[in-house]
């Protein structure tokens, strides 16, 4: 029972629901949508048990902190930068939402067992898609893009179930696909476990989402690859890892090229559907940012968005990369500390999956759960700024889950 109230905290905790919850018209200009006090009253209450949890059992808290830290070193930088920020009120209030999300994850952990916060997960995920789909269904007008919605309409028969948008509800089917792939067979029955898989696929299908086929593509070939070349020596092993390395070197190298082949084949603009010279616009717009940025979410909101409106820009909630408001945010700072955190999860999963303990041999999740969600966190941060957002689903999928990966049990 414990667990499933948990499970309903995690699908709030992931944003779903939020524009029903907080009275949004999806019709309705973003600056004249606020928020409601029952939104509020429930994140709040929902935030506050977890504090109280991470609190209450504040040794362990501080031991998975500290074992976690390139994870947790994200919010501390987005707290911080209220010292440097342009408007130290909006970045100090903005960053403190953007700390709850780890904090909710930290405390799972701290309280439950890590086959009871992988449960979690896929029930709170389970909930998310298959409302995702009843909504569709039953409510079109919200779980569908509709022509009339005043914010990209061009988006109009597309799928975005209880979420915001349609990228999201994407997004967040290929990475449960891929997550229901590494652990999701002990806990559940087979035909539960197709039904996840089934699930989610029609919902990444009908979201029409090309960044969530390039997600579930990354996914699935660091799956594929780490699992088909578990069994190989030490050695080989060495090899085959310096080989892709300078795979992925060749292709950052001629990055240009194969973006504008890979964009060409599946019939999509070779500027990123706008995102190429939004960001060169961004760029233009900050000539002075200082070597720390010009803070968390306040750059943005402050310098940055005058500037796009003013060179014919709509709304946007962000520079819809998480490498550009990395630098906007906190200027070498925000990439520097991004790649750092990256760096220590990867090594963590490639020094399980080379040494295969018998850990990691009884349970292939202990390298492939981290390689998996930081290689599919670096790819969306191309073109998306989920890991920045405190009300994005991805914060709380990495505060839950890669706190695992310094486990010694099974996951």
């Amino acid at each position: 029972m414990a667990l499933a109230f948990f499970a309903l905290c995690f699908v709030i905790i992931f944003g779903a629901f939020r524009a029903q919850l907080s009275g949004s018209d999806y019709e309705a200009a973003p600056d004249e949508v606020g928020t409601s006090i029952a939104h509020i009253l429930i994140l709040a209450s929902i935030y506050f048990l977890f504090v109280a949890i991470a609190i209450w059992r504040i040794q362990r808290t501080t031991r998975l902190f500290f074992r976690n830290f390139p994870l947790y070193l994200l919010p501390i930088v987005a707290l911080a930068s209220t010292l440097w920020s342009i408007n130290q009120s909006n970045t100090a209030a903005t960053s403190i939402a953007y700390c709850l999300p780890f904090l909710c994850g930290l405390a799972l952990n701290v309280v439950y067992s890590r086959e009871s916060v992988l449960r979690t997960f896929l029930q709170a995920s389970t909930l998310i898609l298959l409302a995702s789909f009843v909504m569709v269904i039953v409510l079109p007008q919200q779980g569908v893009h509709q022509g009339t919605d005043f914010f990209q309409s061009s988006h109009e028969g597309s799928w975005r179930g209880v979420f915001n948008h349609r990228t999201k509800l994407g997004q967040f089917s290929a990475i449960f696909i891929c997550c229901v792939l590494v652990f999701g067979r002990p806990y559940s029955s087979k035909i539960y476990f197709y039904f996840r898989l089934v699930l989610a696929a029609v919902c990444l299908v009908f979201s029409n989402s090309t960044g969530a086929y390039l997600t579930l593509l990354t996914g699935l070939a660091s799956i594929g690859y780490l699992k088909i070349s578990v069994r190989w020596s030490v050695r080989a092993k060495i090899v085959g890892l310096i080989f892709m390395a300078m795979i992925l070197l060749t292709c950052s190298l001629t990055w240009d090229l194969l973006l504008s082949s890979i964009l060409e084949l599946i019939g999509k603009t070779t500027d990123l559907t706008g995102r190429a010279p939004l960001w060169t616009a961004i760029f233009n717009g900050v000539d002075n940012s200082g070597p720390f940025g010009l803070g968390y979410s306040a750059g943005f909101n402050e310098v940055i968005r005058p500037v796009l409106e003013n060179s014919g820009y709509g709304f946007l909630p962000n520079s819809q990369s998480g490498y550009v408001d990395a630098w906007v945010s906190f200027g070498v700072l925000g990439p520097a500390v991004l790649l750092f955190f990256a760096w220590k999860y990867i090594a963590v999963g490639v020094l399980s999956y080379i040494r295969l303990t018998d850990i990691a041999r009884s349970d292939p999740a202990h390298y492939l759960l981290p390689v998996m969600l930081v290689l599919i966190t670096l790819q969306i941060s191309f073109v998306e700024s989920f890991i920045w957002e405190a009300n994005n689903f991805l914060v709380p999928i990495l505060g839950m889950l890669l706190p695992l990966s310094f486990s010694k049990g099974r996951v």
